[in-house]
Formats: C-alpha cells, structure tokens, sequence
C-alpha cells in the first residue's frame, strides 16, 4: 500500500465569493477506478462547496483511478492516493475471508494515514465499500461524518446475505453517521425503512455535472437528416439494455430514418454485451444500431441527438446524473417506472415515463416522438427550463446548510 503525497489543483473561478464554509475541511472517501456518475456527482458537490470556502482533499485510486483523478483535479481540489486492490464483498469461505481482512487493513491503514495527516472537521463517505474500509474514523466526536448514498440499501439478495446486509446497515453505517444524505426521495424511502433516525435523513437533487472537455471531441458523427436516439450507461441487464435493443429492432424496421446509438462500456469482460453486439451484426443492423464504447464528450454527443434513453430495471437505480446531461441537451427522455426515475421526469412534460418494463412499452413512448417532431421539441424545452430545479446555487445551499447544522 502507497500513499503520495497531496496533490494542489487548480483554483475556483468562484473564490471571491463569500466563504461560509470557511474553515470546514472534508476529507472524501472515494478511491474509485472507473469514472461513472457517482463519482461525477461527488466531485460536483466537492466543487461547489470549495467555492463556498471549504478545503477539500479526495481520497483517490492512484494506480488506477486517472480518470477520476483528473476529474477532481479540474474541479480545483486535492487528492491523496492509495492503492485499492478489491472491493469489500461478503466472502463465500474462510480463504476468501482471510483475503478481505488482509485487505480490509492495509486500505483502512493508508485512509487512516491520509485522516490523521489532514484533521478533517468532515468526513464524506460516497459508498458502503468505502464507508467499511474506514471504520472506525467514522462517527467520532468532533468531525461530523456525512454519508451521501449514491444508490439505496440494497435488497432482494438471499435471505442471510440479506440479513447481514442489513445488520451492517442498522449497527455499523446508520449509528455512525450524523447525517445521511440521499438524492431522491426513492432512496429516502428505501433508508426510512432500515432506520427511525429521521433527523439523519436529508434529500438532495443532484446539480447539472460538469464536464471538463479535454482536446479534440470523440463524440461520434451523427446524420442531422435523421432521428438520432442515444443510450448512456453501462451495457448491462440491469439498465434495462436487452429490453431497449428489442424495442430498438422494431423501431428502426419500422422507421427507416430511426438510429440508435447503445454508448457505453461493451469491450471488456462483458459477456452479454458481446453476446447483444454479434446478435446485431447477425441481424444486419450494424449501421443502425450502434454500439459504442466510452465516450468522454457526452455533452457534445447529446447536443447531435434528438432523443434519450434510460430504460433501467435495477432497484438500485436512483437519480442518473445522464438525465440531467440530456435535460441540459434540450432533450426529452424516455424511462421506465423503475426507482427513482419518474423523479428526474416529470411525465407528459419533460418527457415519458412508461406505464411498465417492457420492450414494447418502450417502443410505443419511443414511437409517439418518432411521429411527433413538435411534441419532441416541446417536451425537449420543457426538460431544459426543468434544470432551474437542479441549479448549483440551489444545492450549494442545501449542502451548507448540511454541514454546518450541529
């Protein structure tokens, strides 16, 4: 285990403004490897608050972490490195168990070095995974510990991984944390049930992420003559893939100036991507059903579309940072009922929620803007004047109020 030292980034355009949280030091736990939207959101939130005063100083994956690492160093704000070598899983025998021990305390050791050098007066925690390797700096006098949940507690697994799953929520997370801090009232809900802490539970709507464009866009060529329909997120089940590629087939025989761009990770060790991408090129829609891996300009990508995608089915799902991204776009989105998603879009009005989780309930909403450019468009400005409600200084607010609150 390594640990570099701190690393300066750059300063905040806003660092003239009034400092309210002037003093407050937070020490973020978040030494992720893949840069996703819950470690976009964190970041977002950490640069917010640096323009408010605070000093802020990440905990990041320096061996493996660049991408994330170059996103907190955009934001204006400092990182110490470890070297993670595993997640935290409940280990299936004793052999696996000894590992998550060993590896338990060398990370826990390198996040206790970082803790001890910096003094926080805040500790934020961004995962469970990292919330356990942290034990016990967690919920001691004098630095408030702030857990923001980027998904709810999970459930459905089998009956004893459920039980201990929910024991370390309601003995190790929930006593040790001041406040929890959640990003849609699905996930506020899904806590109520494991604690009767009411006063530890807040909400807090994600803002607007920003993105750092770096060089030249790799965003993909899109034809401005035709109806251009984009997915982001990961190229799994549980987003709800296999379902929009069904309802992506019928679409585009159907409607022959209908593409569909699938953008996300698909070319490493992802079995039913690669399963999904050779069943396309059997059909012979390579050329309208495109499988694109990462693409870093979203934002660029998004302003060449005419339509979103989030078709989630995972019960984690809470509030996707990808709809406040199409939202900024100027485009409508089309979602399941799934979790938190009928939160981030208001039915009828900045997009379509679908009545179930079916590939034909998703072709039929797709459908109705295929045949409506006017209810697109109108449904498109909606989402973008819905942003008002995710701003920065609405959430600055909210997060000040949250750290400060004694």
């Amino acid at each position: 285990m390594t640990t570099t030292a701190l690393m300066a980034g750059g300063r905040c355009a806003s660092e003239s403004m009034p400092a309210p949280l002037k003093g407050t030091k937070i020490l973020v736990i978040m030494p992720s490897i893949p840069l996703h939207g819950m470690e976009r959101a964190n970041v977002q939130i950490m640069r917010l608050l640096k323009a408010a005063g605070a000093d802020v100083l990440f905990v990041a994956e320096s061996k493996w972490g660049t991408g994330v690492i170059k996103a907190i160093e955009s934001s204006g704000c400092r990182w110490v490195g470890i070297e993670l070598t595993q997640q935290l899983t409940l280990p299936p025998n004793p052999v696996q168990a000894f590992r998550t021990i060993k590896n338990w305390l060398r990370t826990h050791a390198a996040i206790r070095k970082a803790y001890r050098a910096y003094q926080p007066t805040h500790i934020y925690l961004t995962n469970v995974s990292f919330f356990l390797y942290s034990l016990p700096l967690t919920g001691r006098r004098g630095v408030k510990t702030v857990f923001r949940l980027p998904n709810p507690p999970e459930s459905g697994l089998y009956s004893w991984k459920q039980r201990i799953w929910d024991l370390i929520w309601k003995r190790m997370i929930i006593p040790r944390c001041d406040v929890m801090v959640c990003n849609s009232r699905y996930t506020l809900q899904k806590l109520r049930e494991l604690t009767d802490c009411d006063d530890k539970l807040e909400l807090i709507y994600n803002s607007y992420p920003r993105r750092e464009q770096q060089g030249m866009s790799d965003a993909p060529d899109v034809s401005a003559e035709r109806l251009n329909v984009v997915y982001l997120g990961r190229i799994q089940k549980g987003k709800g893939v296999e379902e929009l590629y069904q309802a992506a087939k019928s679409i585009v025989q159907r409607h022959p100036s209908v593409d569909f761009y699938l953008v996300g990770q698909s070319s490493w060790m992802n079995p039913f991507a690669e399963s999904l991408i050779r069943e396309n090129e059997k059909a012979g829609l390579s050329g309208r059903i495109l499988f694109l891996d990462q693409v870093e300009d979203v934002p660029g990508l998004l302003e060449k579309a005419d339509l979103h995608v989030c078709p989630s089915i995972s019960a984690g799902e809470s509030f996707p940072n990808v709809i406040l991204e199409a939202k900024h776009a100027g485009l409508a989105s089309v979602v399941f009922p799934t979790a938190g998603l009928p939160e981030a879009v208001a039915h009828g009005v900045e997009g379509l929620v679908c009545s179930g989780n079916s590939a034909e309930e998703l072709a039929d909403k797709i459908e109705q803007y295929v045949l409506s450019p006017e209810l697109r468009r109108k449904h498109g400005e909606a989402a973008r004047q819905s942003l008002r409600r995710h701003g920065e200084r609405r959430a600055t607010e909210e997060w000040i109020r949250v750290l400060a609150n004694d």
